[in-house]
């Protein structure tokens, strides 16, 4: 699998160091990742990661950029406001590489579980996370624990995405989500 990745930034040991990171973060999940310098309006990428300095408004980013999640790299100076959406997250540049990989990680939705946890917009950013690692195997508390999450949180993402899915069952619901996102048990 081959995911495009959007890194719009100027400072170039900063873009290098991102790219090693994530280059590193999605070889274990058994991802290729090609990288992108430049917006490509007519290319959709996996995630965007864009100086915040570069782009004016919030509203500008959203119409250049094709990308399930849109992290802003901030100075430290700049405290920008949470301005709507929830692809938008913000990255300080003095973050450290975990805590930059713990960001990624709680926006994380694998691509192969994309396509059928994405068929509805009514679902929530959550929901679409805590299905992905279900659909994946992953135990309640062990979503949980990824998530940072209470374990009956995890439960109640899933029950209320099940409700938008017309489930009755869980069973049902995750031998579905497994059939659709080409996972096999």
């Amino acid at each position: 699998m081959k995911i495009k990745i959007l890194i719009a930034d100027d400072d170039k040991y900063f873009t290098l160091g991102l790219q090693y990171l994530l280059a590193d973060y999605f070889k274990e999940k058994a991802i290729n990742v090609e990288f992108d310098k430049t917006i490509n309006p007519h290319t959709h990428y996996f995630m965007a990661f864009v100086d915040a300095e570069k782009l004016a408004h919030y509203r500008y980013v959203k119409t250049m950029i094709n990308a399930d999640t849109i992290f802003m790299i901030q100075s430290d100076s700049g405290i920008m406001s949470a301005d709507g959406g929830d692809n938008l997250e913000r990255i300080p540049r003095s973050h450290s590489a975990s805590a930059v990989l713990a960001q990624i990680d709680a926006a994380y939705v694998p691509p192969a579980v994309r396509p059928c946890v994405e068929s509805t917009m009514e679902l929530t950013q959550r929901e679409k996370t805590v299905l992905a690692y279900y659909s994946n195997g992953y135990t309640n508390i062990q979503i949980g624990r990824l998530l940072g999450i209470h374990q009956k949180t995890v439960s109640a993402h899933k029950v209320k995405a099940m409700t938008k899915y017309n489930f009755k069952h869980k069973g049902d619901f995750r031998c579905w989500l497994i059939a659709n996102s080409g996972h096999k048990e």
